[in-house]
């Protein structure tokens, strides 16, 4: 009977140990999804000031050439397309 009560009594330890591991990974893990969601934030942040930043010197440039009409748009067309480009990359990264 004495055999029995000690392995009940270790199985019981081994139990408490394994519940005490078990609280201690919930709480890394909710640390590290609050680590995950603010680097996801900032990452997020740095992508829209990548955006304005190419829009703005897109705008810059064109601003500081002297082009026709028709050599403008198509300067737009291809940094449009260049924007969509990086737009498409960084999603792909984010994944």
């Amino acid at each position: 009977m004495q055999e029995t009560t000690a392995q009940i009594s270790a199985i019981h330890k081994k139990m408490l140990l394994l519940i005490k591991h078990y609280e201690q990974l919930q709480k890394e893990h909710e640390k590290c999804q609050a680590v995950l969601e603010k680097k996801n934030d900032e990452q997020k942040k740095m992508h829209q000031d990548l955006t304005e930043l190419t829009q703005q010197n897109l705008i810059l440039k064109a601003s500081l050439q002297s082009m026709e009409d028709a050599d403008k748009k198509t300067l737009e067309l291809k940094l449009n397309s260049f924007v969509k480009s990086l737009d498409k990359t960084i999603a792909l990264l984010t994944q």
